[in-house]
């Protein structure tokens, strides 16, 4: 099938992006939000799927037969998506009654400017650099809408500078911290949530504060308790698509790599770039963190 085949990747506005993603970009870009959606945004391969099930969740007050209902990217459109002879993101969201929840990969300059009018809710979950690299070599690999990712190694350096669907992951995690000062966005880390699921307890008023909260839960023992849930609506996916389990740098292919491990090479490319303020990212790429 044509859809299925490898393609390279198109630019807009200098973000490669999906060659049917780019021709289906007016309608993207002229989406209208309402005031009462929630937007789940992340970079690709940073626990989109986790958290989408957890806001899902709490929206239907914790009951996992109505988390049954359908598949995750029919409960949570993919606002961008576009595949031939199907309904593209923007249409399948105009179908879909209030209150809405929205996933997205955008950066945060190409968001369409109604979410920002609207003063729309969000949430952004941000993943380390190291994890998110291997992962989405592994997704590379598997979905063939990507163009070839070649070796561990090329695909390392196309990470790197930032020729990946959706660009540099470094400008995305910035771009959205920045943006959290003026407009209400939840920023949180996939790292905090993993403490949380393994009984760690992590206050509410942490990493993922925010004056302006878009959850209407905002008790720390209520999102501790969703943070662990959600697993039976998994099934439902699975049923649809195939699943691959979270990559890391344990399922790094270390035998093949001839250059420099994974980490030093991150660390190196993005440590001499200038840290963003006020953000801190335990064990990551150069503290890509803050003054």
């Amino acid at each position: 099938m044509e859809h299925l085949s490898r393609q390279e990747l198109e630019v807009i506005h200098e973000i490669p992006l999906y060659r049917h993603f780019v021709e289906k970009w007016a309608q993207v870009e002229s989406f209208q939000a309402r005031p009462d959606d929630l937007l789940i945004s992340t970079y690709p391969k940073s626990g989109t799927t986790w958290i989408s099930e957890i806001v899902d969740m709490i929206y239907n007050n914790g009951d996992e037969e109505k988390c049954k209902r359908d598949a995750i990217f029919n409960r949570v459109p993919f606002m961008e998506m576009s595949c031939p002879g199907l309904l593209n993101g923007t249409e399948q969201l105009d179908m879909v009654p209030s209150p809405r929840l929205v996933k997205t990969h955008l950066p945060v300059q190409l968001l369409p400017v109604s979410f920002w009018e609207q003063d729309c809710k969000m949430i952004y979950l941000a993943r380390n650099a190291k994890d998110v690299a291997v992962s989405y070599y592994h997704f590379y690999q598997m979905a063939k809408m990507h163009p070839d990712p070649g070796t561990w190694d090329e695909f390392l350096g196309k990470f790197m500078a930032g020729k990946v669907a959706y660009g540099s992951w470094y400008d995305h995690v910035k771009g959205w911290w920045e943006k959290k000062k003026a407009y209400r966005i939840l920023y949180m880390f996939y790292e905090d949530m993993k403490k949380v699921r393994k009984g760690k307890r992590w206050g509410w008023g942490a990493r993922g504060s925010c004056s302006k909260c878009p959850l209407s839960l905002r008790k720390e023992g209520d999102f501790n308790i969703y943070l662990g849930m959600c697993r039976a609506p998994l099934t439902v996916l699975s049923e649809h698509v195939p699943i691959i389990n979270e990559c890391s740098l344990t399922t790094l292919p270390w035998e093949s790599s001839s250059v420099t491990p994974v980490e030093l090479r991150l660390d190196l490319h993005w440590g001499g770039r200038p840290k963003i303020r006020n953000f801190s990212y335990a064990n990551n790429v150069a503290e890509v963190g803050v003054s």
